[in-house]
């Protein structure tokens, strides 16, 4: 009975590490800043993401966390950032 007491909390302890681990990957890799953004104007933007939605808007995360929505046509080109 004490064993599979220990088993279980060595199971429930192994779960939360790797829980955890996980979690962390997910934070750290949406943390990148390896996006790069030319609008039509020639303004250019190294950003995390871009998302375009149906509506013609499109969301620029920039490197700092802050967000920028324009108009998905003024968007010339998006890109890998050159490392």
């Amino acid at each position: 009975m004490y064993m599979r007491k220990i088993f279980i909390g060595s199971m429930i302890a192994i779960s939360a590490i790797a829980y955890g681990a996980f979690i962390y990957i997910l934070i750290e890799e949406d943390k990148k800043c390896d996006e790069h953004v030319v609008m039509e104007d020639g303004t250019e933007y190294d950003c995390r993401s871009v998302s375009s939605y149906d509506s013609g808007i499109s969301t620029i995360r920039l490197c700092d966390g802050s967000k920028i929505r324009v108009p998905t046509l003024r968007i010339k080109t998006i890109s890998d950032k050159i490392k």
